[in-house]
């Protein structure tokens, strides 16, 4: 079972390459939602980030992104059961698997897997 969840915000995955998955997860956690953020030019022992992301990866931080803005995403989506159920489908867990590793039915997998499938017809629709 995995404790970190999938990132899904492509601007989080972005950050992660410079930092590294698991501290770009803590900043999401930490900070996610905030807009305009300003790295500074040098890793300053002082900013809160740091703490967050320890000395290596707010280095990385500072020399990929220093003197500019970023946004932070929360990465929410990635926590919702609905998006494990699509990661850990992706990985290959049968419906079992997934519906035992999340703790909830198999229906409600099916039904989650289903969601976003058009196979019905639409009954109003125009051709």
């Amino acid at each position: 079972m995995t404790d970190a969840p999938p990132i899904v915000s492509a601007r989080l995955e972005e950050i992660a390459q410079v930092v590294g998955v698991p501290a770009a997860l803590r900043l999401a956690q930490v900070v996610g939602g905030q807009e305009k953020c300003y790295v500074p030019h040098a890793p300053h022992e002082a900013h809160p980030w740091r703490a967050i992301l320890g000395a290596d990866a707010w280095g990385a931080l500072c020399r990929e992104y220093g003197g500019g803005h970023i946004d932070v995403p929360r990465n929410a989506l990635a926590r919702s059961v609905k998006a494990r159920i699509g990661a850990l489908k992706r990985r290959g867990l049968s419906h079992r698997a997934i519906a035992r590793e999340l703790g909830c039915t198999e229906r409600w997998v099916r039904m989650t897997l289903n969601a976003g499938n058009d196979r019905q017809a639409d009954l109003f629709g125009r051709d």
